[in-house]
């Protein structure tokens, strides 16, 4: 059986659960051997694949914005998605939600976790300041944009 890949990546799934609900997040299980230590120090414009790394800023804001906000009908625009763990679980918990990152890669694993957990998930491979979106959101969330 071959092992699963997106581009370069191996792919493994985390399990998550937010708000009673569990979500498999596809992630690269062995990002270390994806980092170039010596170019990280010496390129200022390396930019690793942090977009990779699901953030505690995510992890603990999600549990409390489900708890206040209820996600079924609920309109979302997730900034800076990264892996997308917010968009795929307010999707998981019924909301429409509309996902945009910088860079493309970060949603080709999006959109293996939007597979995995049934679920979809509109994204877009764009700059904030360039997206102008057709229709109005109920909630813009950048949560992937903390780190810590």
């Amino acid at each position: 059986m071959s092992e699963e890949r997106i581009g370069e990546f191996r792919v493994g799934y985390q399990s998550l659960n937010f708000g009673g609900r569990d979500v498999e997040l596809a992630m690269i299980p062995d990002l270390e051997q994806y980092l170039d230590r010596e170019r990280l120090l010496s390129d200022s414009n390396y930019e690793p694949p942090y977009w990779s790394l699901v953030w505690s800023g995510a992890q603990l804001f999600l549990p409390g914005f489900f708890s206040r906000h209820g996600m079924a009908d609920v309109d979302l625009l997730d900034v800076g998605c990264g892996l997308g763990v917010v968009g795929v679980a307010a999707a998981v918990a019924g909301a429409r939600v509309t996902a945009i990152d910088r860079e493309v890669m970060p949603l080709e694993f999006l959109a293996r976790s939007c597979s995995r957990n049934d679920v979809e998930v509109e994204t877009h491979a764009i700059e904030l300041a360039a997206f102008a979106p057709e229709r109005t959101f109920d909630h813009a969330i950048g949560a992937e944009l903390l780190y810590e």
